[in-house]
C-alpha cells in the first residue's frame, strides 16, 4: 500500500502544476485549456522567418488570438483542430528587430480565458539579406 501512496502523490502533484500552470478553468460543464505550446523563448536571426502557433481546447470551442505586447495582432489566423479544438498561427516572414518582444497566446471560451506567452529574441544584423523588412515594404505581420 505504500507504493500505491506514492502513486496517488504523484498524480496529485501532477494535477496540481496543471491546475496551477495552464487551467484547466471549470465552470459547470464549460472549460478552456492550452493544449499545443509555443516555446516560452524563441532567438531567430534577423532576416529569418517565424511561425509561431498554439492550440487551445474547450466547450464551447474557443477562439484563439496572437496578442504582440497586449496589442491584439489582426486577423490571427483561426483553424479547427480536433473535436472542441482552435490552432492560432502567426508568421513573421523577414524578422527585424522590431519583432521582438513579448507574444501571447490567449484562448478564449464562455468568458474564460488561458494565456500562454513566448518572449522572441532577435539576434545579428543583417546588411543585405535578401528580404525586405517588412516596414519598408508597409505591411504587417501576414497571418497565415
Amino acid at each position: 500500500s505504500g507504493m500505491l501512496t506514492g502513486v496517488s502523490s504523484l498524480l496529485l502533484l501532477g494535477w496540481g502544476c496543471l491546475v496551477e500552470g495552464l487551467g484547466p478553468a471549470y465552470g459547470g460543464d464549460d472549460f478552456v485549456r492550452m493544449k499545443e505550446i509555443p516555446p516560452a523563448m524563441v532567438a531567430i536571426r534577423s532576416s529569418g522567418s517565424l511561425t509561431l502557433s498554439c492550440s487551445v481546447t474547450g466547450s464551447p470551442t474557443p477562439t484563439a488570438v496572437w496578442y504582440k505586447e497586449g496589442e491584439r495582432l489582426a486577423g490571427t489566423k483561426l483553424s479547427p483542430g480536433g473535436l472542441g479544438e482552435t490552432w492560432a498561427k502567426l508568421h513573421l516572414p523577414c524578422v527585424s528587430e522590431a519583432d521582438a518582444g513579448l507574444y501571447e497566446c490567449h484562448g478564449v471560451a464562455a468568458g474564460q480565458e488561458v494565456v500562454v506567452a513566448t518572449k522572441v529574441e532577435v539576434v545579428g544584423h543583417s546588411i543585405r539579406s535578401g528580404c525586405l523588412p517588412r516596414d519598408r515594404q508597409g505591411a504587417g505581420p501576414i497571418i497565415t
